[in-house]
């Protein structure tokens, strides 16, 4: 039978292995012994014992709830309190879970600002300038290949920031949903390829 735990305790650290019951809460097992069922074990129980040994102690396993593919700079996943998490006593399995969270609004435009940088700098640093600014100082070079590419750095600068800037006045004016992830913006954009 697999159920929502109730009446939680503190919060279990995502490492440890094992857990045991006692009364209505989980109590990680992290130090040097543990007491189940009125018997203190020393931790070493842990490695030498099987796991249908820790079983009949009373012990369950710790597992961690699958969080899916997500952009790490637009979400977080918190750990949610014991109660929260699922407890199957059929499996002797305890099943932490996260709450999937957005990160404040003025943490995500950092990170799209920080983002589209790294990848015009990239692209400029493909034809060997150190980055895009460095690029675009040839727009008046008497040579054509250093030219022709700032130029193309400039067109390529103006398109993506022009994007950026669109997006985010729309997002703070309600006009479209918040991101998901910074594919929302550079997906019809001109790839960055020489």
């Amino acid at each position: 039978m697999t159920e929502q735990f109730q009446n939680a305790g503190p919060y279990i650290n995502p490492t440890s292995r094992w857990a045991l019951f006692q009364g209505n809460y989980i109590v990680e097992i992290t130090h040097s012994s543990f007491t189940a069922n009125g018997v203190l074990y020393p931790q070493q129980k842990l490695v030498e014992s099987t796991d249908q040994e820790l079983y009949t102690l009373g012990l369950y396993k710790i597992t961690t709830q699958v969080i899916p593919d997500h952009s790490k700079q637009i979400y977080c996943y918190r750990l949610n309190n014991q109660s929260d998490w699922i407890v199957d006593h059929e499996n002797k399995l305890i099943t932490m879970t996260f709450t999937k969270e957005r990160h404040r609004w003025q943490d995500i435009k950092v990170y799209i600002d920080d983002e589209i940088k790294l990848l015009l700098n990239e692209f400029a640093a493909k034809r060997g300038y150190e980055n895009l600014t460095t690029a675009v100082t040839y727009i008046n070079s008497a040579n054509e290949t250093f030219r022709t590419e700032a130029q193309r750095c400039i067109s390529i600068r103006d398109e993506y920031w022009t994007a950026v800037n669109t997006v985010i006045q729309q997002v703070e004016a309600n006009q479209r949903p918040p991101l998901e992830s910074l594919d929302e913006i550079i997906s019809g954009l001109t790839p960055l390829v020489w």
